[in-house]
């Protein structure tokens, strides 16, 4: 039985080659610098005897390494071809790699790790097309790194008691006594799962991903506790879903996030939900927005269980969640003649806050450092608002309040919010008895109504009658 040919065997004649060639997309020609300095070369040595061999026999003084030269603009096949021009072996038969990485021909190198930063020399190894697998085997790649959520270690304990161990693992503050600790804990470590898993898949979302744990991170960093019990509320918050569509500028147009807020004080559990949508048009501005809560205490599955959809079939809030506000622009009339007209509805009573504030917080040690307002601040902040609410007279309410958030919520009315919030929390101040929304002004209120004709779009405005409208 005949041996199977060695790689130096599929070397091609000259003339062979050059015909070869032909088939293939022509490279870059890099011969001439046009009186630039010198292109950056690409070392490549053979990974194993038979390409090393191969190198060596396609070198006339013997040497086991073939240079050529690569611009930034150049795809894996172009080098591939320069370096073929000396080994004459159709670049079929084998590949380019290089820490672990195998290029595929088609990749343009100037964005790759490896070519970054223009180097003089980069080494790559070639490698036979039957050993690729063999050269994964030995240079297997990092595992990709890993969105850090978490900004506490976990602790650990001796103890075998559930609270003690979930005290110990989430640094609790002030845990009280309670036989759903057992619950607790199973519950949060599988939502330790479900969260790495959504942050394995980050692209789409990195950026209200950042904006949620830096909106956390200024609203725990006020409570008057020590730095570690700050990070350990932080750590209490877990985004549960984001689906993201953007406006192409990074700006979320369509936003619904689901982020679940367990306590660190007891076996409980708030479920916060937001929608937005936010799209100006030819003539008009679709507009809605939307955050609903739950208060989960105590909780009674051990497994992580899927959130019920706050809205039913007929658009109305259902099972046992609670809207805390509605904005929108009204979609009437349509056509050329809509103008913004504000819609509105608050929902977060005293009972409401109550209940919130002592599902996270009870009335120990964390009741007293995070009073009622930034209980509610923080409903906010799990879904990425970062929102100031005044606590004087002369002080605005305003949301992004330094602008050093990448997401700034647009059509928020944010006195409305502030006065609203105060009111639920027991706290107004004088200036919020004299505050009356803003008129809606008609531009085409004294205009014939025919002068006006009907938009291709019509039907499409505000968005706010139809798609949120409460019920």
């Amino acid at each position: 039985m005949a041996s199977p040919p060695t790689f130096s065997s599929l070397r091609l004649t000259e003339e062979a080659w050059a015909k070869y060639k032909q088939s293939l997309s022509r490279a870059l020609d890099l011969s001439s610098t046009g009186g630039r300095r010198e292109h950056p070369k690409v070392r490549v040595t053979g990974y194993n005897i038979e390409a090393r061999d191969a190198i060596v026999a396609s070198n006339g003084d013997g040497s086991d390494f073939i240079e050529a030269p690569w611009s930034p603009m150049d795809s894996v096949n172009w080098i591939m071809q320069r370096i073929g021009d000396k080994l004459r072996i159709p670049i079929n038969l084998w590949v380019l790699a290089g820490q672990g990485h195998v290029l595929s021909t088609g990749l343009i190198v100037g964005g790759h790790d490896l070519f970054k930063g223009n180097p003089s020399t980069i080494e790559l190894v070639l490698v036979p097309i039957n050993y690729v697998e063999d050269y994964e085997d030995e240079n297997p790649l990092p595992d990709p790194e890993r969105y850090v959520w978490r900004h506490l270690e976990p602790g650990t304990t001796e103890s075998t008691d559930p609270m003690e161990k979930a005290k110990a693992e989430y640094h609790l503050i002030d845990p009280v006594d309670a036989p759903e600790w057992e619950t607790y804990y199973a519950q949060r470590k599988a939502a330790d799962v479900a969260l790495g898993k959504t942050l394995d898949d980050i692209d789409e979302i990195e950026t209200v991903v950042e904006q949620i744990k830096e909106c956390v991170q200024d609203i725990v960093g006020e409570f008057e506790l020590e730095e570690n019990e700050q990070f350990a509320i932080a750590d209490c918050v877990y985004p549960r879903s984001l689906d993201i569509v953007d406006s192409g500028d990074l700006e979320p147009r369509t936003a619904t996030i689901l982020t679940r807020i367990y306590s660190p004080t007891r076996p409980a559990a708030v479920d916060v939900w937001f929608h937005y949508h936010h799209r100006t048009r030819w003539e008009s501005v679709e507009f809605t927005c939307s955050l609903l809560f739950r208060v989960v205490n105590p909780l009674t599955e051990a497994a992580l269980p899927p959130i019920p959809d706050p809205v039913d079939s007929r658009g109305r809030v259902a099972r046992g969640w609670t809207r805390m506000f509605w904005m929108a622009l009204d979609d009437c009339p349509p056509g050329r003649r809509w103008y913004a007209k504000s819609l509105r509805e608050w929902g977060m009573r005293a009972a409401h806050v109550n209940r919130v504030h002592a599902a996270l917080f009870g009335g120990g040690r964390a009741a007293a450092a995070v009073d009622k307002v930034d209980a509610v601040r923080l409903l906010l902040a799990s879904v990425g608002i970062a929102f100031y609410v005044a606590r004087e007279d002369g002080e605005d309410d305003e949301q992004n309040i330094d602008r050093d958030k990448s997401i700034t919520w647009e059509c928020f009315e944010d006195k409305w919010i502030g006065l609203n919030i105060r009111e639920a929390c027991g706290v107004p101040l004088d200036d919020d008895a004299d505050w009356e929304p803003p008129a809606d002004e008609n531009p085409y209120e004294d205009e014939e109504d025919d002068e006006y004709g009907d938009s291709e779009d019509e039907g499409r405005y505000g968005g706010g009658r139809d798609d949120c409208r409460p019920q």
